[in-house]
This record gives structure tokens, sequence and C-alpha cells, in this order.
């Protein structure tokens, strides 16, 4: 048996969802995130009609004829919109739609899969003779919301191989191809598509053409000649992805160094307590009081995806999406899936119609409150597609040189969490309750023809992430203990041969840790951000209805300080609990000293959760 700790070059190299014998890996939930799953299903992703426009039409299966701009505000009005502005509800739809999709891989939720499948249908079978596939629907120039709608039908086609939707959209992107092209829009983004069809086709025309449009795109510049980047949020996180999938096309190092410097970059400047990056609706700096639009939970976690095979920082933007996917969005819905907010941040006492602080819209959209749909509904579309896109990508499968044995099958537990992972010959089960608890878990099921023999094809090599939080670790095989050396932030890879009922235990030490920026202070315990749970009082808009608004108001006092100095050194007391879902009830707290203090004591202009005090005065309890 061999154990290595590292950046764990060779194991990066060949990671899909696709086996290598072309069969299926499938990945599945377990735990508290098969339980966050079938809610969405029994909530907002299975019951859109309870949304409202435009979910409750005809989506991608017809043409939206009722295109309006509803501005939410105070005074309620509806504007038409321009016949060339007639695509943004196709960008929602299709978020929603490739959320139905991912789920329905992940959940048994067949009327799902039947919904997407009649909505990729219509549009392939409305095809323009040109090739296009949106012209059907609207007559703007706008290309973005084919963007969105490939990715659902490319998470489609990963699993079923369909050609005939392939060939669609290598149509489409051949009459795209030579097309005008902006270089200061979203637009850009088909850069995807493009590169998928190279893929196809083995046609390297597009990766030339789709290198050739980013280097000209404003958002190159931006990423190489500045480290701080003044961006709407959500067009940030899309124009993320974009170096390391040319990158994946061309193995050019620049793209790859531009991707993660750009990365770092807007975590650096941009980050808050809750994992988050702050976008309201722009970037917006590390000020807990800023908020970020939800659809960049999906967004980000999408865009941090495509930098998880890399060995220098897949490691660091896994760290990242944990945090996302365990605070952030989860923070932003409530617990039976049925509201969300648009605009969710790290300190809010209250969720009111008028409580939104940010300096975007400052004190007029009714972002923060819990909704069953938004407007803008492009977060409402979005949400349906983020916890899936996370536990998707738990997991990978490829190859590694093993000394002696040449490239053997490997296996990698990549995010952190319950779930399993199961290929041609193999079986892995990892059980936790990670990131509520630091014990994992992982039984191995291999079988043969005969089912007790090894499959030839089963992994040889296994990897766990270990992260970067991650104090120390005790490995036990078959409960006999490793010696394994820990280095946070790399992956700890395993080399041996795995038999059928093996089990791999990995215990984390994730002490709390304090942490400081500014005048600000939080508490962080592994991959979770720790709060204050202040009492407010539930106001439901539409009583005993399953699905309507709801506030959040009265909130119980809130003035409490950290003392930095006597905290120092110290080792805070976790008491744990057992809990049945500790999304909802958190199965662990932290006791910590507090001080109260005489700012911080009300609500601005009695609805907006105050900004940080700079100074502060204690009253000495």
């Amino acid at each position: 048996m061999k154990v290595e700790i590292g950046f764990v070059t060779s194991l990066f190299a060949a990671f899909a969802l696709l086996g290598d014998g072309g069969g299926i890996v499938k990945i599945a939930p377990e735990g508290h995130l098969k339980e966050f799953l079938p809610r969405q299903v029994a909530g907002l992703t299975g019951n859109r009609q309870a949304m409202g426009y435009p979910f409750d039409g005809c989506m991608w299966a017809g043409s939206i004829s009722n295109v309006y701009f509803e501005e939410d505000l105070p005074y309620s009005r509806k504007v038409a919109a321009p016949r060339d502005e007639i695509w943004w509800p196709y960008e929602q739809a299709a978020y929603f739609l490739d959320g139905m999709m991912r789920l329905s891989r992940l959940v048994d939720a067949p009327e799902l899969r039947s919904e997407f499948k009649r909505n990729l249908d219509w549009c392939i079978e409305h095809q323009a003779p040109d090739g296009d596939l949106f012209a059907a629907y609207s007559k703007s120039t706008c290309q973005w919301p084919m963007v969105v709608f490939f990715r659902a039908a490319l998470a489609y086609v990963e699993e079923t191989d369909d050609a005939r939707v392939k060939e669609a959209f290598i149509r489409h992107y051949a009459a795209k191809r030579n097309a005008p092209q902006g270089t200061d829009d979203r637009d850009v983004l088909n850069v995807e598509g493009m590169l998928k069809v190279a893929e196809w086709t083995g046609d390297r025309s597009y990766v030339t053409a789709a290198e050739d449009w980013f280097r000209r795109h404003i958002y190159c510049e931006r990423f190489a000649n500045t480290d701080r980047v003044h961006s709407h949020g959500v067009t940030f996180c899309e124009m993320l992805k974009l170096p390391m999938l040319l990158y994946k096309a061309t193995g050019k190092e620049e793209w790859r160094k531009l991707g993660i410097k750009a990365m770092r970059d807007v975590f650096r400047h941009n980050e808050t307590p809750n994992g988050q990056v702050s976008a309201c609706e722009y970037l917006s700096g590390r000020d807990p009081w800023e908020g970020s639009e939800t659809c960049d939970a999906a967004d980000m976690m999408c865009a941090l995806s495509h930098f998880l095979d890399d060995p220098e920082a897949g490691c660091e933007a896994a760290d990242h999406m944990e945090r996302i996917a365990y605070n952030a969005l989860p923070g932003a819905t409530t617990k039976d899936f049925t509201a969300h907010q648009y605009i969710s941040l790290p300190n809010q006492a209250v969720a009111t119609p008028f409580s939104h602080g940010g300096h975007f819209f400052y004190g007029e959209p009714d972002w923060n409150r819990f909704r069953v749909c938004h407007f803008a509904q492009c977060c409402s579309g979005n949400i349906n597609r983020a916890m899936p896109l996370f536990v998707e990508n738990m997991w990978r499968e490829g190859k590694a040189k093993v000394e002696g044995q040449g490239q053997q099958r490997s296996v990698v537990s990549l995010l952190l969490g319950p779930g399993s992972v199961k290929g041609d010959g193999y079986e892995i089960v990892c059980e936790t309750d990670y990131p509520f608890g630091d014990k994992l878990v992982y039984r191995f099921k291999v079988a043969g023809n005969d089912g007790r023999a090894r499959s030839p094809s089963a992994p040889r090599t296994f990897a766990f992430r270990i992260p970067s939080w991650v104090a120390s670790a005790t490995v036990a095989k078959n409960g006999t203990p490793m010696n394994l050396a820990v280095r946070p932030g790399t992956l700890a890879k395993i080399e041996d041969v795995w038999k059928d009922g093996d089990t791999l235990v990995v215990d984390f030490k994730q002490p709390v840790t304090f942490h400081s920026d500014r005048q600000w202070h939080w508490l962080r315990r592994g991959a979770l951000t720790l709060a204050y749970p202040v009492k407010t009082r539930c106001i439901r808009e539409k009583p005993g209805e399953r699905f309507c608004d709801i506030s959040f108001e009265d909130p119980a006092p809130f003035n409490f300080a950290f003392d930095p100095d006597e905290i120092a050194g110290r080792e805070l007391e976790t008491v744990f609990t057992s809990s049945a879902y500790p999304f909802e009830t958190p199965n662990l707290v932290v006791k910590v000293p507090m001080r109260e203090i005489e700012e911080w004591r009300t609500l601005d202009e009695q609805r907006f959760t105050p900004p940080v005090p700079l100074y502060t005065h204690p009253t000495g309890r």
C-alpha cells in the first residue's frame, strides 16, 4: 500500500462523469444532501406554476408573447419590453430548466426529466434553416439565453449521448461561429458551446474562434490588468470559467494563469463571512452589510467547478464551493425550499419588504424578504440549479499512474459530504455528517462477474481532499491506523488493492477559528460560518398557503460584540446534539464570550439592519 499527500497532478488529468469504458458514473446524494434535494422537488423546482411569471408559462416549449418589465418597487407597474429586448424571460426559464435536468439526475423525479425533455424537443424541432436555435423565440440579437439553455442540454447529452441534440447544437454554433461578436456583453459566453462543439466534431476552427473572441473581450483585459475588477457580480461569475475552458481546449498556460488570478482576486477583495463574494448587484467589497445576489451561489459554483481539476487551484476552488454550498446557499432559502431571497447577506436581523440596505437600489426593492418569486426572476430560476451543481461535482473518476502498474482507474472524493459514486465494477459510499461533523466513513463495494471476486476495472487509487481548515486528521483502513501526514489544502492519495467490504475512516480535527477584517469579526468551524440566532417574528403573507412570501420582523436584541482579547488563545467549547436535518436545526453550538454594546442596538430608520459600528462602548454585561 502506498500513501501520498500533495497536489496529485496525475489524478486531475482525465476526470469526467463518463467512465473510461463509456459507461456513466452515477453520483448520488446521501444524508442531509439527500434530504435537501427532495425538498427542492417538493418545493419550487417541482412547482413552477406556484412561482408565476415567467415559469408558469411555456418556458422554452413555445414563444413567450407577453414579455414585459415588471418594476418591483413600492409602485408596481408593467412596462412593455422593446422587441429587441425580448430575451430575459428565456434566460430565467433556462436557469430553471437546467436545475430541473440536473436535479432529475440525482433524485427520483421523472416528472422533472419529462418537463425538461418537452422544452428541449420544442427547441430542436423549431430550428431555423440556417441552424439558429433561438430565432423561433425572439427577434432579439442577444445570444446569452442560449448559453444558459445549452448548459441544460449538455447535462442531458452527457447522460444520454443523444446524437439528435448534438447535431442541432453543432448546426447552431456553425451558424454563430462567424457572426458579429460583441466585446462587452455576455454573448461571449457562447465560447462554452463553441468549445464543446470542437470536442464533438474535432474541428479546431471553433477553438481558434473562441480564443480570439475572448481575447478581444473586455473581461479578458479586466482579468489581466487589475486585481480589483468593477463588475456586475453574476457577469463576473460567468466570465470566470472562460479562461479555464480555453486552457483545457488549448493547453496554453496563459489561460490557466489568468483564470487562477481572477479567482483569487475576486475572493481576496469581495469574500464575506458566509463564503460568498458580495455582489449587490455589483461586486461590493467585504463589508458584511453588503449582500450577494442569490444567482451568484449557482453561478460561482458553476465557475469554480471548472477549476477543480487543476493541480494548483483545485483544492482551493473546492474550499470556496463548500463554504458557498453549506452557508450562503441554504441561508438564502427557506428550509422547505418554498421561498428565497434575491439578496442575502451575513448580517441581517430582519427580512422585510423594505429592509434592503445594500448600496444598489438602497431601501427600494423587495430583495431581502423570502419570496416565492422575485423581480428580476433570474434568482428564482437559478437557485434551482445550485445544490445539484455542487452534488454532481463531489466526485471525480479518471486514471492515475501507479508505480509498476501503468495507468489504473482512480476515484477522488473532492467536495466532501454524504454521497456515493458508482462506476464500472465498484461503488463507494461516504457516510458522514460533514460539515456538521468531523468523521467520514468510506465504504467500498467491489464486485466481479460472480459478485464476489474483485473486478479488474475497480479503482486502484483512491484520494480524498483535505480542506485548508483541517488542523489534523487520522485515517484508518479496516480499523488499522495509517501513517498519514496531513497537509491542508491538498489531496491524500492511497494506492492499494481495494476489495469488497473495505472501509476507510477519516477523522478531521476542525477547531473553531476566530477571523477579523477591520471592525468585523466572525467564527468558523471547518466549512461552516457560525451565526447568532436572532429571534424574530415570522409573518406569512398568506397564512395557510404553502407557497407565499415571508417576512421576519421585530428582532430580539442583537447588539453583542466579541471581545478579541478575551477570545485570543482560548479554545471555545463546542456542544454537539442530534439533529435529523442540520440545515434546519444545527447539531452543534459553540459557546463564546460576548459583550453587550451601546451601539448597534436598534434598526436604522426602523427597517434596516445597521452597519457594524466602527467604535463600540460595552455596557458591562
